[in-house]
Order: structure tokens, then sequence, then C-alpha cells
């Protein structure tokens, strides 16, 4: 049996919005509201410093596989205007 990652991290600059979509997941972790999140920033370079103009809570339970169709998700609703990241 394959030994599933407890975390994750993963990040997309999107150049035509000029915002970096981030995402960390908690995997096998239910003591909390929520296990990760999906947040926006503006900008390519993100830091302690960066201006964030949206975020989203993941629920605990997520698989990888949902974990990155909810981030693939946020990138494409921001790349086809769905999701007004701009401010």
């Amino acid at each position: 049996m394959k030994h599933m990652k407890d975390f994750e991290k993963v990040s997309d600059y999107i150049e035509g919005r000029n915002v970096t979509v981030t995402g960390t997941y908690r995997y096998n972790f239910d003591a909390a509201r929520s296990c990760g999140a999906i947040t926006v920033y503006n900008g390519k370079n993100v830091d302690g410093e960066s201006f964030e103009v949206y975020s989203e809570l993941l629920e605990c339970g997520l698989d990888e596989e949902k974990f990155k169709a909810r981030f693939k998700k946020v990138c494409d609703e921001i790349e086809s205007g769905k999701l007004d990241v701009s401010f």
C-alpha cells in the first residue's frame, strides 16, 4: 500500500490576471474546522507582504485528487473571469 503524503502545497501564477494562486492542504486530519485553503494573491511574488484578494477554506476529508480538482477549478474560474479577483 502506497503511503499518502500528509501535507501538500501547490502554487500557480496566472499571468493574464497577474495573480498567484496557492493551495495548502493537510491530509488525514480531521481535528479542525478546515484542513486547507486556496488563496489568491495579487502579483507574482508571494511573501508576508502580499495582498490577499480571495481565500476559500477547504473542508477536511479530501483526497489528493479532490484537492487538486478544487485548486484547478479556482484557477480556471479566475482565468475565465467567472471569479473576479481584480481590486
